[in-house]
């Protein structure tokens, strides 16, 4: 079983490395190439600080094999590196989220996807997840505005608290 763990204020630089790589293996081709290209290593490690509090890693610390961000009754962000696809990763990494929001009180939790995220999309499925709606969310970069067709994905959570009164 892979061990989860909260991230250390001294890894952001290798979770940056991690979330632009997995981002990209995931989304290039799908968003603009504009996007694409706004979406370089110096934007992950800008936009990775203020996560810190609320990611969740897999892997010892400094050398990370996954991340995740569940808060606000959302999964924000799950992503994982490449060598770690396929071992279980995502998966300790989904269950953790999952848990997290279900102690925090959510009932049922969201998910966005961008639309052809064929991969995602199917490891969400098997993980109880079901498609609620599909719409159009806006991304604000330095550059300007992106429309991204995005999957909204919802799950019923089992009450994490149930006999814990």
């Amino acid at each position: 079983m892979t061990a989860i763990r909260d991230a250390l204020p001294d890894e952001a630089e290798n979770l940056a490395e991690l979330w632009h790589d997995a981002w990209h293996d995931a989304h290039d081709g799908l968003v603009s190439p504009a996007l694409s290209a706004v979406r370089d290593r110096a934007n992950f490690r800008m936009r990775i600080e203020p996560l810190m509090p609320d990611l969740r890693v897999a892997g010892p610390p400094g050398a990370p094999s996954g991340l995740i961000r569940a808060a606000e009754g959302m999964v924000h962000l799950v992503f994982v590196a490449r060598s770690a696809r396929g071992t279980g990763v995502a998966s300790a990494l989904m269950t953790d989220g999952e848990h997290r929001l279900a102690m925090a009180g959510t009932h049922i939790a969201r998910l966005e996807c961008s639309v052809g995220n064929d991969r995602a999309a199917c490891f969400y499925r098997r993980r109880g997840w079901v498609l609620e709606t599909q719409s159009t969310v806006v991304s604000s970069t330095s550059v300007g505005e992106f429309p991204l067709p995005t999957w909204c994905f919802a799950k019923r959570l089992l009450d994490a608290t149930a006999g814990h009164r």
